[in-house]
């Protein structure tokens, strides 16, 4: 079903593109295995027994080079294929409460399933996924981000991708068909925080933290030499 929200849709990339987001930070918890696991107002799932939550182990995506290991932690697909199903593998995120933007650093291998391609989508709370009309009509749906093509091909590179809405109606979102990878994940309200849940800071907010250092900084020394005398 198609609904009128989606109109408000805008597709974004790039680090820091989502203005006054909520930072995630994901634990190093190397789990292995389906979920759910929570953080914070987020719920993570996978239909895929041999998916990652807060994996430090390094994933090669072949073409898309490597996200080494011990770096920052990830969530992870480690495939395209459901065996139980026999149609895509996914991975899914669901919000306590509706956000209207997601941001996150992805990465993929080609998924081996219909279009070959890795998708993902977003859903609202009575389960409509929320199109967009910017993507061929003949295939067999219309996704946000559509990141490889027939040709085993990346239409876009690895990088940070998203979308925002006008108004909170993101309830979840699914990465399907393909070795999926994602980290440095941030969102826009109002989902509530909770633990590993932070503010990203604009310019001019870190701004003003260096000045207050300063001034903190001065004090101190102030009051160092008046002790002195």
């Amino acid at each position: 079903m198609l609904v009128s929200s989606a109109a408000n849709a805008t597709l974004i990339s790039g680090a820091g593109s989502l203005a006054g987001a909520n930072a995630i930070t994901l634990p190093a918890a190397n789990y292995v295995g389906a979920g759910p696991q929570t953080l914070g107002p987020i719920t993570w799932s996978s239909d895929f027994a041999q998916s990652r939550y807060g994996w430090t182990g390094g994933a090669n995506f072949g073409v898309n080079g490597n996200w080494d290991a011990g770096g920052a932690p990830i969530l992870g697909l480690n495939t395209g294929f459901n065996p139980n199903t026999g149609g895509y593998a996914n991975m899914t995120l669901t919000f306590d409460n509706p956000v209207s933007g997601f941001l996150a650093e992805v990465n993929w291998a080609l998924g081996s399933t219909n279009l070959n391609s890795v998708i993902i989508q977003a859903f609202d709370a009575n389960g409509n996924r929320l199109t967009h009309s910017e993507y061929p009509t003949n295939s067999d749906f219309h996704y946000y981000w559509f990141l490889a093509n027939n040709g085993n091909t990346n239409v876009l590179q690895p990088g940070y991708y998203g979308f925002t809405f006008a108004n909170p109606v993101i309830k979840s979102l699914v990465f399907s068909n393909g070795s999926i990878a994602l980290r440095n994940l941030s969102w826009t309200g109002p989902a509530v925080g909770g633990p590993g849940v932070g503010g990203v800071p604009e310019p001019a907010s870190w701004a003003m933290l260096i000045a207050g250092f300063g001034l903190t900084g001065a004090t101190l020394r102030r009051r160092r030499a008046a002790a002195a005398v």
